[in-house]
């Protein structure tokens, strides 16, 4: 009848507005656009105000909030950060290798870097699968950073292991790279985690079997076990979502994740339902961003040390070919 069906439309208006309310939390999308602005206020005006004046109010209070540069930031009181792990000794010429660092302050330095890119993102980049399509690329620029980001460090890690002539010191490089991931696991980093575990387990790498059978029993296993948090099988990541849903903050997740599970959504679900706007479509894409803005809201506090981020930014690295080439030259094919 005509009254149920008006009935769902007053339903679905609902729905609508509580997405707008929700979407205006955040009010990056609104910042410096006057045109949405103007579009939200006038649907408050001819829709909302009638039916639902208190959440009417909320919504223009915030947009008013928006307009005149109003944002409440959440402030966060922080505790020092932890004394940064310094090398004893220096190499010659003053320059401080790398490798002289603790395992832990590497991965403190690589989370600095990783979690401002992960920062930068803005809820929209994730919309409409914008970072694999060549017209809509120009939409998720920071989320492309990250991803880059990702893919440098694991062929850096890659070309590190590799630039070592001797067996036994390309052994030791996988073993460091194994326990700055280890600490990268403890700080809830599953995104630099990611990366670094990529690099290592590179076919260039894996087919190293000389080089494997000089690390310790110990560190293989820590591997091995770091490895599986990244292997989908039949639990679709089971492990991994269960330990970045459980993550005390501050956390970095694995974009990975979220972009593979926007994409079902994206394809798996019409954007409208009997030309109506699909809800239920938006509200699972709401939950994927309302996670991943939880997360850029906990920045880790840890000391940043400049030369040691020069190091970790500026990264010299080998493409796959040739990292292949320079695999075999290492350990010929018998």
């Amino acid at each position: 009848s005509e009254r149920e069906r008006e009935k769902e439309r007053k339903r679905e208006r609902e729905s609508t507005i509580n997405a707008i309310r929700l979407w205006l939390e955040t009010g990056d999308d609104f910042k410096d656009n006057q045109k949405l602005q103007n579009d939200v206020l006038e649907f408050v005006e001819d829709v909302v105000m009638m039916d639902w004046p208190k959440l009417a109010g909320t919504v223009r209070q915030r947009l008013h909030e928006i307009q005149h540069g109003l944002i409440r930031n959440r402030v966060v009181a922080h505790k020092p950060p932890p004394p940064a792990k310094l090398p004893l000794q220096q190499t010659g010429g003053g320059k401080v290798s790398l490798f002289a660092f603790d395992p832990e302050e590497i991965a403190r330095q690589m989370t600095l870097i990783d979690f401002k890119l992960y920062q930068s993102i803005r809820p929209h980049e994730f919309m409409n699968q914008a970072w694999q399509k060549p017209k809509l690329k120009h939409r998720a620029k920071n989320l492309l950073a990250a991803i880059e980001r990702s893919n440098e460090v694991g062929s850096w890690v890659a070309t590190t292991i590799l630039s070592q002539k001797d067996k036994n010191t390309r052994a030791k490089r996988i073993t460091e790279f194994v326990q700055v991931a280890d600490q990268l696991h403890k700080m809830n980093n599953f995104m630099t985690l990611f990366s670094v575990l990529s690099g290592v387990q590179d076919s260039s790498i894996s087919r190293l079997k000389k080089t494997w059978d000089k690390i310790d029993k110990k560190t293989l296993k820590r591997f091995t076990e770091l490895q599986d948090l990244y292997t989908p099988g039949k639990s679709n990541f089971k492990m991994l979502r269960s330990l970045v849903t459980d993550a005390v903050p501050p956390a970095l997740p694995y974009l990975g994740l979220f972009c593979s599970d926007l994409v079902m959504i994206d394809n798996g679900n019409t954007n409208f339902s009997s030309e109506l706007i699909n809800v239920y479509k938006c509200r699972l894409i709401y939950n994927q961003l309302r996670q991943i803005k939880a997360a850029q809201s906990h920045p880790y506090n840890f000391e940043s040390l400049p030369s040691v981020v020069e190091l970790l930014t500026k990264l010299h690295y080998l493409s796959q070919e040739t990292l292949t080439d320079v695999s075999l030259q290492r350990e010929p094919r018998l």
